[in-house]
């Protein structure tokens, strides 16, 4: 596996990359995450052959902070560009966004004959929460400003968030211990904390916008995990197609690569071309 960088759309961003000759695989992570999150994906599709890139999206993992100003515009201008690349490298690829992931290449997707093979939105942000999460939004639109990071030593903070990111993730204490430490150490001062809460608050005031905006005209595989903790589809989008996956949390990619895999490939096999359906 490759681990580099590169500059997508005046962003410098670290990739992670696996070699194939299949239908190339465009792997974008969701809030707070970064590309070592499909670690464990990236060499189940490259034994089965497919060239795969996980990228940082801006903000996040070790890629450039994010400009001031709206949030999905930049993500959405991010992902374009992104796919053009690896479209005139390898081919039209196909684009597997988790959560936050997801609704950037939706929004990406909004720009008309985009080389796109086809799209997978992995527990999609943007088209409803759980219950839970549709309450600490409540509250915390009640807070003047961002979320405060509470005064604890920071070791205690690091476990705790840990300890958070495997609980929304829906996999508990079954987190890779690597994929853990990886993690964390996107948050080894203070400051990253307070600007993570600060990019927290600049998400969630704009992420429902994301399912007013057109279907993509391009195929469209939703998935859903039933044991998903932070969103859970409000209403069924027409256009698209959707599965339910049983036993899945929010972020398959760290506890079912194989399965996943074979989901993706099986989606990637139907696509008839890379080119957009008709609107």
């Amino acid at each position: 596996m490759d681990d580099g960088f590169r500059e997508i759309a005046g962003v410098r961003t670290r990739v992670l990359t696996v070699h194939g000759t299949g239908t190339p695989i465009l792997l974008l992570h969701g809030f707070s995450d970064h590309a070592p999150g499909w670690r464990a994906l990236l060499p189940v599709l490259e034994a089965r052959g497919h060239a795969a890139l996980a990228l940082d999206l801006p903000g996040f993992g070790r890629a450039d902070r994010m400009r001031p100003g709206p949030v999905m515009p930049q993500l959405a201008e991010f992902v374009e560009d992104a796919v053009r690349r690896v479209a005139a490298e390898q081919g039209p690829p196909l684009v597997v966004g988790n959560s936050l992931g997801g609704a950037a290449v939706w929004a990406a997707a909004q720009t008309s004959r985009l080389p796109l093979a086809g799209i997978v939105a992995i527990a999609p942000a943007g088209f409803g929460f759980t219950r839970r999460v549709r309450l600490g939004r409540r509250i915390l639109a009640r807070t003047p400003a961002a979320l405060p990071v509470p005064i604890l030593p920071m070791p205690v903070l690091r476990f705790l968030l840990v300890r958070g990111y495997a609980h929304g993730a829906g996999v508990g204490r079954r987190l890779d211990p690597a994929v853990a430490d990886s993690w964390i150490a996107q948050f080894s001062r203070r400051g990253d904390l307070r600007d993570a809460a600060g990019l927290v608050a600049r998400v969630l005031h704009e992420i429902d916008e994301v399912r007013e905006l057109p279907v993509p005209a391009y195929p469209v595989l939703m998935v859903w995990g039933t044991r998903d903790r932070l969103v859970r589809a409000d209403r069924p989008v027409p256009g698209t197609e959707s599965i339910r996956v049983a036993g899945w949390g929010h972020c398959p990619q760290l506890e079912h690569p194989e399965t996943l895999a074979d989901l993706v490939l099986e989606f990637g096999s139907r696509l008839p071309a890379a080119q957009p359906r008709p609107a």
